[in-house]
């Protein structure tokens, strides 16, 4: 099922996505994007120590990299969104790593065996990533 802000990112240039199931959305969308995410700093602070990732972002974990730039907490200004976004617009080497990234992440959700959506796999692939992740 296509909706409109799946179908909004196939046709933009790049987007800007609040952290969650969305990444994944823009990931298949294979859209150039930066995440942003702010709450309050008792539910960050509660978050950090219970899970132990190395990234936020549903993409990243599936990639087990950082392929799409994370703007979090008091790291989620305009100067940093407009810094992060610039690159990804115009035609160049970040523009490019990264549309090959999102390729390789399509790939790696195409690749998962087993019923479900997308998300489902995406799910999946971060549950993975989390149980491989020491806990400090």
């Amino acid at each position: 099922m296509v909706t409109d802000s799946f179908a909004t990112m196939m046709h933009s240039r790049a987007s800007i996505v609040a952290s969650g199931t969305a990444t994944v959305e823009a990931a298949l969308a294979g859209t150039p994007f930066v995440v942003v995410y702010r709450v309050s700093p008792i539910t960050w602070n509660l978050g950090r120590r219970l899970l132990k990732v190395p990234f936020v972002a549903m993409p990243n974990l599936i990639a087990e990299k950082a392929i799409v730039p994370e703007l979090l907490q008091q790291d989620f200004t305009s100067k940093k969104v407009v810094a992060s976004l610039r690159p990804l617009l115009e035609e160049g080497s970040a523009r490019a790593k990264m549309l090959s990234d999102l390729e390789a992440v399509q790939q790696k959700l195409k690749q998962q065996m087993g019923a479900g959506t997308a998300a489902d796999r995406a799910a999946d692939a971060i549950m993975k990533v989390m149980k491989a992740t020491p806990r400090k």
